[in-house]
């Protein structure tokens, strides 16, 4: 179906139309609908696609800031950085410069308040930070499941 003609109310129609068969299905609650549009390939040639620098794209992003380590503190330089950006934290620059032994010490420091050990992190250790950091809401996303949130 071509991209014009999808529309909500085709979508919805379809939804009815597979659970039909179920009478006991409520839909009481709100509900989350993701729609993905893959737009098939057209045999016969080989397009050409403009191709994305990431690191220039992520370069111009304000929103973005890069954690450049080599000491596998990256999530605890990152926790600290966005804490101090979310905080107004004066002392910012300082921190958010990984130049600086400043966001090194501070990662240093949440790595030993949550008692999680130095290195690489996973999603245990996210939620051990999520606990000591609860006026905070701290989300991962996945960049191999199309930027879905994972935590």
């Amino acid at each position: 179906m071509p991209r014009e003609r999808l529309t909500t109310e085709r979508v919805l129609e379809e939804f009815e139309r597979v659970i039909q068969s179920n009478r006991h299905f409520y839909l009481n609650d709100s509900v989350d609908v993701n729609v993905v549009y893959v737009e098939m390939p057209h045999g016969g040639k080989r397009t050409k696609r403009a191709e994305t620098n990431l690191e220039k794209h992520l370069m111009k992003k304000r929103s973005i800031i890069r954690i450049r380590n080599n000491d596998q503190l990256c999530l605890a330089r990152a926790l600290v950085v966005a804490k101090a950006k979310i905080d107004n934290d004066p002392q910012y620059t300082s921190i958010v410069n990984h130049r600086r032994a400043m966001q090194t010490c501070l990662a240093r420091v949440l790595h030993k308040k949550t008692a999680v050990s130095l290195g690489p992190c996973g999603l245990d250790e996210v939620k051990r930070f999520q606990t000591y950091l609860s006026d905070y809401q701290i989300n991962i996303v996945s960049k191999d499941h199309q930027n879905a949130l994972i935590c």
